[in-house]
């Protein structure tokens, strides 16, 4: 965490940032192959067809979609963050230009923390999934879930450690390598 100090909006009075963060920036690869791919089907047309008003028509069209396509992928990687206060966990997950999920617990709620790190590029770069288990009804509610975060090993650490200190006693860890 830097030094320097961190805000944002609806911040209560005296809490502070703990750590905050978003996904693994490996999880825009996939953008980055479908891009390539965009540009390889062009190619290929310049290839089969050479320079002509079919061509030109689907290097737009196609160059658009890919233009469009980055940049929804860019907002929703920006967008989604998580924040771990000394007061409470929030997750912004931006699932689209017009779509955002917001969750958030104070720490005293949190009763079971649990990292999911699953598959081999998951596992050699270290980023994975981290559920918060709140309680509360039992429904889809009261899971908080950070997706795609890089070191989240890490990240449960503060977070029970924080979560730990709020409320003076030990939140449950869950050293287990995946839910199922």
């Amino acid at each position: 965490m830097p030094d320097k100090i961190i805000t944002f909006e609806g911040q209560k009075p005296k809490e502070k940032v703990v750590d905050f963060g978003r996904k693994h920036p490996l999880v825009m690869g996939k953008m980055g192959l479908i891009i390539l791919a965009i540009t390889l089907v062009i190619f290929g047309f310049f290839l089969k067809l050479g320079f002509s008003s079919v061509t030109s028509y689907i290097t737009i069209v196609a160059g658009t979609i890919g233009v469009i396509y980055f940049l929804r992928c860019w907002f929703i990687y920006s967008h989604s963050i998580y924040i771990i206060s000394t007061d409470r966990v929030i997750s912004m997950d931006q699932r689209g230009f017009f779509s955002r999920r917001v969750s958030e617990s104070t720490l005293d709620k949190i009763v079971n923390v649990t990292q999911d790190v699953r598959g081999f590029v998951r596992t050699i770069f270290n980023f994975g999934d981290i559920v918060i288990q709140t309680s509360g009804s039992g429904n889809e509610n009261s899971i908080i879930k950070l997706v795609d975060v890089p070191n989240p090993n890490e990240i449960q650490k503060k977070i029970t450690h924080t979560a730990s200190e709020y409320a003076g006693a030990e939140v449950e860890i869950d050293l287990g390598k995946s839910q199922r």
